[in-house]
């Protein structure tokens, strides 16, 4: 049973990594190229055609219960919930492949996560608190994650741990 279990952990990864992708397009599309006059609901499955496997039905009416864009603050900013699944899969993945945690991830993908064994990852876990713990919200968030990985974030993480790679 633990291993119908583990193989289906990523069943549908695809369509929900879709799906947010949709919705963040959504978002992005309705506050940043918006003319006065065009329909919302057509702009939706615009989108929805360009991105989705199956477009939207004629029916559906996906703007009526998307609140996030319209009453929480979010103005073209959905895609963040995406993007912070890039980056912390990211950052992950260099504890990941320092120490084997889960053995799905690649051995010493970067200069980061080089093998060296339990040293290697207490000094991975210091280089952690330094950039992230230490300057957080003080400096930019791209420049710090750059400090910890040694490069920009990528979404191959993310996508692994999907199961999509």
């Amino acid at each position: 049973m633990y291993q119908k279990l583990l193989r289906a952990k990523n069943f549908r990864s695809a369509t929900m990594l879709l799906g947010q992708v949709y919705m963040a397009m959504t978002d992005m599309r309705l506050h940043q190229g918006y003319e006065d006059g065009e329909d919302p609901d057509k702009i939706v499955k615009a989108v929805g055609k360009e991105v989705l496997i199956h477009p939207p039905l004629p029916e559906a009416r996906m703007l009526c219960s998307f609140g996030h864009i319209f009453d929480g603050g979010y103005a073209a900013g959905y895609y963040s919930y995406l993007w912070s699944d890039v980056l912390s899969a990211d950052a992950f993945m260099a504890f990941d492949a320092a120490a084997n945690l889960t053995s799905a991830a690649p051995r010493a993908t970067s200069s980061n996560a080089s093998s060296g064994g339990l040293a290697h990852v207490e000094a991975l876990g210091r280089k952690w608190a330094a950039t992230f713990l230490a300057d957080g919200g003080g400096r930019d968030p791209a420049r710090v994650f750059e400090d910890f990985r040694g490069r920009k974030p990528s979404p191959s993480a993310l996508l692994h741990y999907s199961g999509l790679d």
